[in-house]
């Protein structure tokens, strides 16, 4: 028991720190968007909606993460409350399948940008939007392993 007890706040620790830089390249974004509305330039340049689109796929991954770190806490305690289990593993499929239709809608502007800029590294970042919701995944595949576990033990 204290091995899962040391996987689940390895994983509460993994999330933190992608909650927090997740939050800190939002924070690095708002002048950009601000300058963006006062300027009225959002139509003009094709940048500014791919970063509007991006801090409209962080309000899905913040719920992500915090469903994730709900299940979480739902493996330390004794009794799992399965309904809510469900609940939250629902609620997670549902929100990766909006962050993945989302990104692949954001990823044909990146090329457009890249080709208009000469900008063939500005592609890798669209490929790393991308790659948000497999990492997402990944978590989650974490977690079921982890609940796969305790459900073992308990029976």
């Amino acid at each position: 028991m204290k091995r899962l007890t040391w996987h689940v706040r390895y994983l509460k620790f993994i999330m933190i720190c992608i909650m927090v830089g997740l939050l800190c390249i939002a924070g690095i974004g708002i002048p950009l968007v601000w300058h963006g509305l006062s300027e009225q330039l959002f139509f003009e340049r094709p940048g500014y909606f791919v970063l509007i689109m991006a801090y409209i796929v962080l309000i899905p991954v913040l719920f992500i993460l915090i469903h994730m770190w709900r299940l979480l806490q739902y493996l330390v305690t004794a009794p799992l409350p399965l309904p809510l289990i469900t609940s939250s593993i629902q609620s997670l499929k549902l929100n990766c399948y909006v962050i993945s239709v989302m990104t692949l809608c954001i990823f044909p502007i990146f090329f457009y940008i890249g080709q208009i800029d000469d900008a063939p590294g500005l592609i890798l970042v669209g490929t790393v939007l991308i790659l948000i919701p497999l990492t997402v995944g990944s978590l989650l595949a974490c977690i079921q392993q982890l609940l796969l576990r305790k459900l073992q033990s308990v029976k």
